[in-house]
């Protein structure tokens, strides 16, 4: 089932321009496994299923990069961030983003 999970996080966030190297695909599936968990006890999200997180998660969370120009070194704030998005999962797109959730 990881695999699985990771494969189509490769495929889809590359088919929308958004490729993803092992470390990210790694941080991200550890970002969806804890999000589960905890979820299971403290209601961060209604959306549970795998495709769902991909797409109106992580991808809704990098799409901003299509329409802000947010580079290396950048900061960028998060507010009213709930679950993490979409900072956590822009600090893992961007890993040297200076990132502050609130």
């Amino acid at each position: 089932m990881e695999e699985q999970f990771r494969q189509l996080l490769e495929e889809e966030f590359s088919r929308y321009g958004f490729p993803l190297d092992t470390k990210q695909i790694e941080q991200l599936t550890i970002y969806r496994t804890e999000l589960q968990r905890w979820n299971t006890h403290t209601n961060l999200t209604a959306i549970t299923e795998d495709t769902e997180i991909i797409h109106r998660h992580f991808l809704d969370s990098v799409s901003v990069l299509n329409h802000c120009n947010i580079r290396t070194g950048d900061s960028v704030v998060d507010i009213g961030t709930g679950a993490g998005f979409p900072g956590i999962v822009l600090k893992i797109y961007i890993p040297d983003i200076r990132l502050t959730l609130i």
